[in-house]
């Protein structure tokens, strides 16, 4: 059965929003700094580290000049992603697919596992998964399973980039209000990090002039647990399947 809901910015300040699984958030303390989980009913949300996903990229949003760049800073948050949670993500190039509505994780297959894409305020690349002020949205959808006491697994996720908001940031991945941290933020939603008070980590709800340069402590340590520091999770091939 799967469980999945979205959470929308709350207000035109807001630069960064998420729109994950709320049934619940767990609050950790670390050595390296603390991080917030997504929490479902048989306990922290993740991918399964043990297999490769997929992604595709959506940048028909974007202008021609725009496009080959967006691109590229895609393939590069996913290695820094993939170095983070030691979960191998694998570029299955551009796609077509907008997710938008409550059932938008249904058309993404096993080619494009979690679809990244630039969107517009409305119109043909508009998407009612991101309102307001929102710069950015990260959101994942998981199954669970019964069968001994109960499991689950991420399966399907995507982020959504407002275009116009997009190109007032800065180029590259570089510390602050940046593109690159932009993407790493929402990714960061994608694999089932929530929002943190600490204005030292990239998983804070607002992008900054103080923003660190890619992932902090707090969140590597936190997507390091949602990885492959984890372990494996054994999920019957009946689950994910084709949506």
């Amino acid at each position: 059965m799967p469980w999945m809901s979205r959470a929308l910015p709350k207000g035109l300040t807001v630069l960064l929003a998420a729109a994950m699984l709320l049934l619940g958030v767990q609050s950790i303390s670390s050595a390296a700094g603390s991080y917030k989980v997504t929490e479902g009913p048989y306990g922290i949300v993740r991918w399964n580290p043990c297999q490769t996903v997929t992604y595709k990229y959506n940048v028909s949003a974007l202008d021609k000049s725009l496009r080959k760049k967006a691109a590229k800073y895609t393939k590069k948050a996913f290695k820094q992603l993939g170095s983070a949670t030691g979960i191998s993500f694998v570029n299955e190039g551009a796609t077509q697919t907008l997710p938008d509505g409550a059932n938008w994780w249904r058309v993404q297959s096993v080619e494009e596992e979690i679809v990244v894409a630039w969107v517009k305020k409305s119109g043909k690349y508009s998407s009612d998964l991101i309102s307001g002020g929102a710069y950015g949205v990260g959101g994942m959808v998981y199954k669970t399973w019964e069968s001994d006491g109960g499991h689950s697994v991420a399966g399907r996720g995507y982020v959504l980039v407002d275009t116009k908001s997009y190109t007032k940031l800065t180029n590259g991945f570089k510390s602050g209000a940046s593109q690159g941290n932009l993407l790493l933020h929402e990714l960061g939603h994608t694999m089932g990090l929530e929002h943190v008070s600490s204005k030292k980590e990239l998983m804070y709800d607002t992008l900054t002039s103080k923003s660190p340069k890619g992932y902090a402590s707090g969140d590597r340590a936190g997507l390091a647990m949602l990885g492959r520091d984890g372990g494996c999770i054994d999920v019957p091939d009946w689950v994910w399947v084709e949506g």
